[in-house]
């Protein structure tokens, strides 16, 4: 047996033998390598599996199982690698996600969606700008009257008193007068009375085109507009609206205010403005009355819609000769008069001493070669408008105003002052003159040519001025200015200043 064994081992097994050895140092020497590599790199061997799995999507028949990696990496080292397509490789687009595998994805993965909860995902705020509440507070809104005037707390007035017939000092609040927010400026500003807000009657009833007529006999007002009439009476809290008689609220009457000199007739706003169909409201808290004009006079069923005029020619400045000279005429306007007696002062009324004024003035350019038209040449009463109009009538190319001023909380202002009418240089040249001559005829105090938006001049076709010839309110100035003496150095200074106006004209 033994000898049998030994014959065996040295022929053909030792073939066998040898050939077993080869087999286990072959596996000694590639196979223990190949484990250790798999069991060394977990992360490259995860990867591989993905590779793997996203090859057998791809390849089809080009892949088999765990021998396409090899192959690649074969083709790789042999310089023969395809491009990428052709050799199954990993893009994103190729990309299908294997069951537990993770991959990053700007903080997402492939198998999971995003978070669409809204408590984690507040929705964007698409607005560039903030629009919270309080970090965006509302646009505050322009104050449209900021630029108003500052009212005083007072103004001291002359009231006229219809039962006593004769002006009465009052104390009155000021009241700022707007249409539709913008300020209205007037020379007697608005004023609360009896807890009314009074106003102008011709200023407000111009702002609403309607128009006034002023009644002496009577001493009624009467305003008119597209078929709505009102009349009121001075003294009276009862009025007609249409004809009808109608209570004026908390009995306040039409009245007579002078204020500085001037005087105006006052309605009630409110009862006035509301019954011709326009609104009024009251800022109680800065003391303004806001006009409101009605916006379509369609609105109103009984009324036509306004009638558009033509424009008219243009009218060519009065008192021109065919040569475009100055005629020789004059308009001269001894302001207030009738029931309308002007300021007052040492038993005097200002209609009085401006009439004594105007009359010598009449005789002293009728002297001096002059047409002189009067505005009145007696104690009557003639509106604004009609006194500004004159100019056009008479054709006359200058018109001149006289008149006395006051200022009853000064009672020391003095002087002598002439208005022209604003951004009107030949208005300002004429007063110009007479305010040189009339200084130096009285040595009165200079108080030099200034510029209001009196109604005779800015409705005045021809240059106008307006003369206050000295102070009511100063007793002592009062006294000389109804002097009869002093009353024609007066004149004669203002028919010089005239004289000197036409003169620098016909050397233009």
């Amino acid at each position: 047996m033994l000898g049998l064994a030994k014959r065996w081992l040295n022929r053909p097994g030792r073939r066998l033998c040898r050939l077993l050895a080869v087999v286990l140092c072959g596996l000694i020497m590639f196979g223990l390598p190949g484990l250790a590599w798999a069991a060394d790199d977990e992360d490259e061997g995860e990867s591989q599996i993905y590779a793997h799995y996203v090859a057998g999507q791809q390849g089809g028949a080009n892949n088999n199982g765990g021998n396409n990696t090899n192959n690649n990496e074969n083709t790789n080292n042999n310089g023969n690698k395809k491009n990428d397509e052709e050799n199954n490789s990993l893009t994103d687009s190729a990309y299908e996600p294997v069951p537990g595998y993770v991959q990053e994805n700007d903080g997402l993965t492939d198998t999971e969606p995003e978070n669409t909860d809204p408590k984690n995902n507040p929705p964007e705020n698409t607005n560039p700008e903030n629009t919270e509440p309080e970090n965006n507070p509302p646009p505050v809104e322009p104050d449209v009257y900021a630029d108003f005037p500052e009212l005083a707390d007072s103004l001291e007035v002359m009231l006229w008193d219809e039962a006593g017939q004769t002006n009465k000092k009052s104390q009155v609040m000021p009241v700022n007068l707007a249409v539709s927010g913008r300020y209205l400026p007037s020379d007697v500003p608005a004023m609360a009375i009896s807890g009314r807000t009074l106003v102008p009657v011709r200023l407000i009833s111009e702002q609403l085109s309607a128009a006034v007529d002023w009644n002496q006999a009577d001493n009624t007002v009467t305003i008119s507009q597209r078929g709505q009439t009102i009349v009121l009476t001075i003294g009276s809290s009862s009025a007609l609206v249409n004809g009808q008689p109608t209570s004026v609220p908390d009995n306040v009457s039409v009245t007579l205010v002078t204020y500085e000199g001037v005087a105006r007739t006052m309605v009630p706003v409110r009862f006035v403005v509301e019954n011709l169909n326009a609104a009024v409201d009251y800022d109680a808290a800065r003391h303004i009355v806001n006009i409101t004009p009605p916006l379509n006079y369609d609105d109103y069923e009984e009324e036509e819609p306004p009638v558009v005029e033509p424009e008219p020619e243009p009218i060519p400045p009065p008192g021109l000769d065919e040569n475009g000279r100055m005629l020789r005429r004059v308009v001269v306007d001894p302001g207030h008069g009738g029931t309308d007696p002007g300021t007052n002062g040492s038993g005097f009324e200002e209609k009085d001493l401006n009439l004594a004024v105007s009359l010598k003035l009449q005789t002293a350019l009728e002297n001096a070669g002059f047409a002189v038209i009067m505005a009145r040449s007696d104690d009557s009463y003639l509106g604004l408008l009609e006194r500004a109009a004159l100019t056009v009538e008479e054709d006359a190319p200058v018109f001149v105003s006289i008149h006395c001023n006051s200022a009853a909380n000064i009672p020391s202002a003095n002087g002598i002052e002439t208005y022209a009418g604003p951004d009107d240089a030949d208005d300002a040249e004429l007063a110009g003159f007479i305010q040189k001559e009339l200084i130096a005829a009285t040595g009165a105090k200079d108080r030099g040519v200034k510029t209001s938006p009196l109604v005779v001049l800015t409705h005045n076709a021809a240059p106008a001025c307006l003369v206050e010839i000295g102070f009511m309110s100063n007793s002592a100035e009062c006294v000389k200015i109804a002097d009869p003496a002093y009353q024609q150095k007066l004149a004669d200074a203002v028919a010089a200043g005239i004289e000197a106006y036409f003169a620098a004209k016909a050397e233009q």
